[in-house]
């Protein structure tokens, strides 16, 4: 009787296992769904803010806003930045 026993425990721990398998498994599908739609999230955010920053130099757009003129300028601050990087770095 102990034979069956054992047998029976380890099945219930593999039974386990598996179970927590599954879940797991589950987990990381969603995670990776999850992962798969912030990057569609990031990547639409990211084309419509260069829209609008286009629109906002280009006078197609008026925003009277302090922290969107603060933003502006870090942006052209940053264009001119990289500019001036790349004609460093094709000097070299």
């Amino acid at each position: 009787m102990q034979k069956q026993d054992w047998k029976n425990k380890v099945n219930e721990i593999l039974q386990v296992c598996q179970d927590e398998f599954k879940k797991t498994t589950e987990i990381g599908k969603k995670m990776i769904s999850a992962s798969k739609t912030n990057s569609c999230l990031h990547e639409t955010y990211e084309e419509i803010g260069s829209l609008v920053v286009q629109a906002l130099k280009d006078g197609d757009l008026k925003w009277d806003n302090p922290r969107v003129k603060e933003l502006i300028e870090t942006i052209n601050q940053c264009e001119e930045d990289l500019e001036l990087i790349e004609g460093e770095v094709n000097k070299i």
